[in-house]
């Protein structure tokens, strides 16, 4: 996933949007949101925090400098092989 994101401001992120949008449509079948699911900010927010826990070297998580909650997922430099699995 980190090398089909393309770095903006030197960093290699995904936003809030783009995070719901991968939950969505970018992973395998059995993993996505279902269209059924009633509170999709949730279960963004609890994937990225999800995500932090796991991955706690190679993920941190942002807050946008203009938003009132929008938070974006960070990658760092450091690369992890259990990365590709977020």
């Amino acid at each position: 996933m980190k090398a089909d994101i393309t770095p903006r401001n030197c960093e290699i992120f995904l936003t809030s949007r783009e995070i719901m949008t991968y939950l969505r449509d970018g992973i395998k079948a059995e993993y996505r949101i279902k269209k059924t699911v009633k509170n999709i900010r949730q279960v963004k927010k609890d994937v990225i925090e999800k995500a932090v826990e796991m991955f706690t070297s190679s993920v941190s998580l942002s807050k946008k400098s203009k938003g009132h909650k929008e938070v974006r997922i960070i990658f760092r430099q450091s690369s992890s092989a259990g990365l590709q699995t977020l």
